[in-house]
């Protein structure tokens, strides 16, 4: 059985994530200088759970937990 969440089983590149609220509407590659949008993992209470960082160059702007955004794939 593989460990991972299904978003990391997931290989095709995040272009947008949004929020079901319209007062954040989320981050999109291209725009704002996200240069890109990575799903990782943490540790929670006796699992994996899935995250999200958004990147602009080689910082990271904004950790997100996947679970409050739809992602987006190109």
């Amino acid at each position: 059985m593989d460990p991972r969440t299904e978003l990391m089983k997931d290989d095709r590149p995040i272009q947008a994530i949004y929020w079901p609220q319209e007062d954040n509407p989320g981050w999109r590659v291209g725009e704002s200088g996200v240069t890109a949008i990575v799903p990782y993992e943490e540790y929670g209470e006796n699992c994996m759970l899935a995250w999200i960082a958004v990147f602009r160059g080689d910082e990271i702007i904004v950790r997100v937990p996947a679970q409050q955004v739809s992602v987006h794939y190109v």
